[in-house]
């Protein structure tokens, strides 16, 4: 309250701009007439004007690679990022989801590391945001012998308020499962999503077969008897010691030999 004015002064009462608020006023010009009283009455509305947005290329990244061979052409294996409570999801520059990223064996070289990520996601509101990371098979196109990768990955974001206007946000990504699809606890570290799929030769079984003939050249007519011929296996060449043998092999190494006679024409 001011007091001792003359009749008729004017007046103006400003207040300093505050960073996210809008400012609604009466009474902040006017003149003071004798007796009465002048009121200056300000309203203050805080909103934020600057959302969070989450880099997808720089925060929203993961790799893929192949452990036993090298990448193959016309195989794929796709990424998919969902949120586990209605948080909002990634876009891409044109505004279309981009929940998905998909890496390309054309594009791999040997059994390098293959990056992806996902697109921007924007928040307007703080709090803190869950999604998931995984290997989608069923989008996939994964090459013959290869597994799928089981790992999980919790992306977790929490959105500040600066209570300036703008949002920050915050993201980590760590492991929950391996590629084994086994929990870990603890967690993985902060860090990228990191998928490894494996190469495995499957394991098959070979029957090697013998045929016995006869060239009578005197006319005895002579004919083959069952258990007449026996016929010997060895392992031979650079990898002879480590060659699989049939399970009733004798010997060691190399040196390994397995046996069998004839039935018929055939053994």
């Amino acid at each position: 309250i001011i007091y001792g004015l003359d009749n008729g002064a004017s007046y103006t009462v400003s207040e300093a701009a505050k960073d996210g608020y809008t400012t609604t006023k009466t009474g902040d010009t006017g003149t003071i007439a004798a007796a009465e009283t002048a009121k200056a009455a300000f309203t203050n509305t805080y909103e934020v004007t600057t959302p969070a947005t989450v880099t997808g290329s720089t925060d929203l990244t993961g790799t893929k690679a192949i452990d036993g061979r090298a990448w193959e052409d016309g195989e794929s294996y796709t990424f998919v990022l969902g949120a586990l409570n209605d948080g909002p999801l990634p876009v891409d520059d044109e505004g279309n989801p981009a929940t998905t990223a998909t890496v390309n064996g054309a594009d791999g070289t040997g059994e390098d590391l293959q990056k992806f990520h996902f697109g921007d996601i924007v928040f307007d509101t703080p709090g803190e945001y869950r999604y998931t990371i995984y290997e989608d098979d069923a989008q996939s196109m994964i090459g013959a012998g290869v597994t799928t990768s089981q790992a999980r990955y919790r992306v977790t974001i929490t959105v500040t308020d600066n209570h300036d206007g703008t949002l920050s946000a915050d993201t980590t990504i760590r492991q929950t499962r391996d590629d084994d699809g086994a929990v870990l606890d603890p967690w993985g570290e902060p860090g990228t999503a990191d998928f490894v799929n494996t190469y495995r030769v499957g394991e098959t079984t070979a029957t090697i077969q013998a045929n016995k003939a006869i060239d009578d050249q005197v006319g005895s007519n002579h004919l083959i008897e069952n258990d007449d011929y026996r016929f010997i296996l060895k392992p031979t060449g650079d990898n002879a010691a480590d060659a699989p043998m049939p399970a009733d092999a004798q010997g060691d190494g190399a040196d390994r030999s397995a046996s069998v006679t004839n039935t018929g024409a055939t053994a």
